[in-house]
C-alpha cells in the first residue's frame, strides 16, 4: 500500500513535470528572432454591385462564412427588368425589318438589317446582364467581416466607395502574421525560414508558419522592415481573426 507521503511526491512530480509538445509543432532548433506580429487575411476583399438600386433582401451578417456563389443580397430589379423587355421587343422589331429586306433582295437594305439585329441583341444582352447584376453573389468563399448595407439601402457604384460596397470578406483560412523587424536583425531573416505562431488570445496551440516575404520599403520612424509569415491553420480551426496579436518564433536559417 502506498504510504501519503509517496502520493504527494507522485502528484508533485507531474505537476512539475514538462508539458508535452504539440505533435504538429515544427522542430525549430535555434530561435533567432521572436517579434509579436498581427494577423492579416491574404485575399481580403470589398464586395460591391455592378449596377445602382436599392437593397430588398439581405442576407448579410457578420461573422457569416459563405461559399462563392451564395446570394449575399439583392437590389430592386424593376427597372432592369422593364429595360429586358425593351431590349427583347427592339429585337423583334430589328428581326422583322431583316426579314423584310431579305424579301426585297436588296444588299444594302439586308446588311443594314442585319447590323439592326447585331445591335439589338448586343443591347438584350447588356440588359441581362444588369438584370443579372441585381443579384449580388459572394465572389469568394470566406467570412463576412464587415457589414456596409442592409434593406432600404441605395447603392451607387458610381459614387463614393462608402456607397458602392456592400460587405468586406475575407477568407480567414489563409491568414499571414505581418511582423516589424529591426534593421540590424534583417540578415537573420530569409523567405522560406520556419517559425512557429501562438495566438495571444489561445497561447497554449502552436501552428506552424514560414516567412512568406519582405517587404520592398522600410519604415525609417520605427528602423524596421516589415515581414509577412504564413500560417498553417487546420481544417476547421476558426481561431484567426484579422488584427489579433500573435507572437511568431523564427527560426535559423538552414
Amino acid at each position: 500500500m502506498c504510504h501519503l507521503n509517496d502520493v504527494w511526491v507522485l502528484l508533485l512530480a507531474a505537476i512539475l513535470a514538462p508539458l508535452p509538445l504539440a505533435t504538429d509543432e515544427p522542430n525549430l532548433g535555434e530561435i533567432v528572432l521572436e517579434a509579436k506580429g498581427y494577423v492579416l487575411p491574404v485575399n481580403q476583399i470589398t464586395v460591391g454591385s455592378r449596377v445602382s438600386g436599392q437593397v430588398i433582401e439581405s442576407r448579410l451578417e457578420e461573422g457569416k462564412r459563405v461559399k462563392a456563389g451564395d446570394l449575399l443580397a439583392r437590389l430592386d430589379p424593376a427597372e432592369y427588368e422593364a429595360g429586358l423587355r425593351f431590349a427583347r421587343a427592339e429585337l423583334r422589331v430589328a428581326e422583322a425589318g431583316l426579314a423584310k429586306a431579305k424579301e426585297g433582295f436588296g444588299k444594302a437594305d439586308v446588311s443594314i438589317a442585319e447590323a439592326k439585329v447585331e445591335l439589338a441583341q448586343a443591347r438584350l444582352a447588356l440588359a441581362q446582364n444588369r438584370l443579372d447584376a441585381t443579384l449580388i453573389r459572394a465572389p469568394i468563399n470566406g467570412t463576412i467581416l464587415l457589414k456596409r448595407a442592409d434593406v432600404g439601402t441605395l447603392i451607387n457604384p458610381s459614387a463614393t466607395q462608402g456607397s458602392a460596397s456592400l460587405c468586406e470578406m475575407a477568407d480567414l483560412r489563409n491568414v499571414e502574421i505581418e511582423l516589424w523587424v529591426q534593421e540590424r536583425d534583417l540578415a537573420k531573416i530569409e523567405k522560406g525560414q520556419k517559425c512557429q505562431v501562438r495566438l495571444e488570445a489561445f497561447p497554449q496551440k502552436i501552428y506552424r508558419g514560414s516567412v512568406a516575404r519582405l517587404l520592398p520599403i522600410a519604415d525609417k520612424a520605427r528602423g524596421a522592415v516589415g515581414i509577412r509569415v504564413r500560417v498553417e491553420i487546420p481544417n476547421g480551426n476558426e481561431s484567426f481573426r484579422p488584427e489579433m496579436a500573435a507572437v511568431v518564433s523564427i527560426g535559423a536559417k538552414k
